[in-house]
């Protein structure tokens, strides 16, 4: 295969497994907020914040919030997209400043 293909292969199957295990945590996140929400609700569990039992309202606003926060983090990936190609970018500079020149600009004999 040529590197441009197994480059692409390789991104590919990255963002796969980050976009499945994404889904996985939002639908992990579904699953315990219901099954803690409902065991709260159903056998009365006391709310301190709010100085009364557990509602279904209170189920629903958690729920809510962990998904827009993992929404969120969801969103930080072209945030690190860009990390990495501005690092790839910097050690291309990098090396052009380190690097020493054939012809010296004070040698007297050029």
């Amino acid at each position: 295969m040529v590197n441009v293909t197994k480059a692409s292969l390789k991104g590919g199957v990255a963002t796969g497994v980050s976009m499945g295990f994404f889904f996985f945590c939002i639908y992990l996140c579904y699953a315990y907020c219901f099954s803690i929400g409902s065991v709260w609700i159903d056998k009365p569990y006391w709310n301190t914040a709010e100085n009364r039992n557990y509602l279904a309202g209170d189920t629903l606003a958690v729920f809510f919030g962990v998904l827009f926060g993992l929404f969120a983090l969801g969103g930080a990936g072209p945030a690190f997209n860009a990390v990495s190609e501005a690092k790839a970018a910097g050690k291309i500079a990098f090396e052009i400043i380190a690097r020493q020149p054939l012809v010296k600009q004070d040698d007297p004999s050029a």
